[in-house]
């Protein structure tokens, strides 16, 4: 068959316009679609979003008190919501939040901190309405402020917690009263200062109470390293108290026989209980016992029936003042 040359160069001019018809080069664009991730898709381009911090958080915020910081958000599409999920390490904190435009502030208030290294950590997250997510992690420390009184006490008391343990006020009162007694010509049947020094020496928690010197500082130690807590320390000064009231029986039989013997000269008293001293925190059966004197203008003074105590049980710690 003859096949016609101008025929076949008409079709393939034809095929060849058909396929540039079909080509990109046709000079329209055509729109593409955004990935949420802010990427490119030729045309446009959405807006990372992002969040900046404004307005810092303070290193630290007191136990009772609260701290704030501000962030700004950017590139957010269609709005944006804001979670806060904190975390607290040896405390209390709750935390809100508030938007104005596009600004976050955050506001942290602080509980009870019962650590001294408590923390608070705080991740906020930005989700705008294209569901993007973005967060950012804030962290502070909690700081105590009421420990420092239990501290105080912990520390004063260990420091001189073996002139107690020792009842060195008592004895040197039983030796005293027992000399009166002798000078008034009473009848002395006992070496109540042997007898007293030996009751002591029985009592059970002596030891436990000499032991106070270091394990109180070892505690607050503990405490200004994380290790325990402020309740702790609590427990720990309240336990020593208990076991100073339970020592201060010891020989008490031997002290209210021989406060009668010489009662003649002194009157009749009785010494009981146990005080910590408002200066220095140390424990006594004598300064602040309301039966025996009463501070005045800051300083202990004995009342005038029982102002011969003054010298029997020393000066120097009689004269100390809490102002």
């Amino acid at each position: 068959m003859k096949i016609n040359n101008r025929h076949l160069s008409i079709t393939a001019m034809a095929a060849v316009f058909a396929l540039s018809a079909c080509s990109g080069d046709s000079g329209t664009t055509t729109p593409t679609t955004t990935p949420d991730d802010g990427s490119t898709g030729g045309g446009t381009t959405t807006p990372a979003l992002t969040v900046a911090v404004t307005s810092a958080l303070p290193a630290a915020i007191e136990e009772g008190g609260e701290g704030q910081y501000v962030l700004t958000v950017s590139g957010a599409q269609n709005g944006f919501s804001v979670k806060t999920t904190p975390t607290v390490n040896g405390g209390v904190a709750t935390v809100q939040h508030a938007i104005t435009d596009d600004k976050v502030t955050v506001t942290i208030l602080v509980g009870d901190v019962d650590f001294a290294t408590s923390t608070v950590t705080n991740v906020v997250t930005i989700t705008d309405g294209k569901n993007r997510q973005v967060q950012q992690t804030s962290k502070t420390a909690l700081k105590n402020t009421t420990a420092a009184t239990v501290i105080t006490k912990i520390t004063g008391s260990a420091a001189k917690i073996k002139s107690f343990a020792e009842r060195a006020q008592t004895m040197s009162l039983v030796n005293k009263l027992s000399e009166i007694a002798m000078v008034m010509g009473e009848t002395v049947y006992s070496d109540y200062g042997k007898e007293f020094q030996s009751a002591v020496n029985s009592s059970t928690t002596k030891a436990l109470l000499l032991a106070w010197s270091t394990h109180g500082p070892n505690l607050v130690s503990a405490y200004n390293a994380g290790q325990v807590s402020e309740m702790a320390l609590s427990d720990a000064m309240t336990d020593i108290l208990v076991k100073a009231q339970q020592h201060s029986r010891a020989g008490s039989q031997v002290l209210a026989e021989v406060i009668s013997i010489a009662s003649g000269a002194t009157g009749n008293f009785a010494v009981t209980g146990v005080y910590l001293n408002p200066l220095d925190y140390s424990l006594s059966m004598f300064e602040g016992n309301p039966n025996l004197g009463s501070y005045q203008d800051g300083v202990w003074k004995y009342s005038a029936a029982f102002s011969f105590l003054t010298a029997i049980v020393g000066t120097d710690i009689n004269m100390c003042s809490v102002n």
